[in-house]
């Protein structure tokens, strides 16, 4: 939210997230009590009414690295629901997947630290959001230098009312 301050002060910016770690959502608080943020995974974002956004749309729905998080049927609800309250989904994810390399149907799996293993899917982006009516996106892939670590993309979604 301070880039996003910092760069268009002029803005009335309203935030409202939801974070899965408790942690984080009472720090986000913390730091810009002028928002809400919410604890609370994607089971329960795509459950939120009007009443509990406070609004019914949004200008645009924003995910960083979650998404592949999740499996393929979770992200596109969460995909469908952000559809539901914005025509523009900008999304940061750590699978830089642009050669089909990894398989749509496995996990990748990795520790992230010694002991804690991640699992991370290659959901079908630009298929889901495709099928919600948006018609331009468009992708920014990040190769990493070093080979042993992936790169990651980010990718803006908009659709035309």
């Amino acid at each position: 939210m301070r880039h996003f301050e910092k760069f268009n002060p002029e803005v009335d910016l309203g935030f409202y997230g939801m974070e899965a770690l408790p942690l984080l959502a009472e720090d986000g608080a913390k730091k810009y009590p002028q928002h809400r943020f919410q604890a609370g995974t994607a089971e329960d974002f795509v459950e939120l009414t009007t009443e509990d956004l406070g609004r019914e749309r949004f200008d645009m729905f924003l995910a960083s690295g979650v998404l592949c998080m999740l499996l393929p049927e979770l992200a596109f609800m969460v995909l469908r629901k952000a559809s539901e309250i914005s025509d523009m989904i900008v999304c940061r994810d750590y699978l830089a997947n642009k050669g089909g390399e990894i398989s749509r149907k496995r996990p990748v799996m990795f520790e992230l630290v010694p002991g804690h293993t991640h699992y991370l899917f290659a959901n079908p982006y630009e298929l889901m959001l495709r099928s919600l009516g948006f018609s331009r996106i468009e992708y920014i892939f990040e190769e990493s230098a070093d080979p042993r670590i992936r790169g990651t993309a980010s990718f803006l979604a908009l659709r035309s009312r």
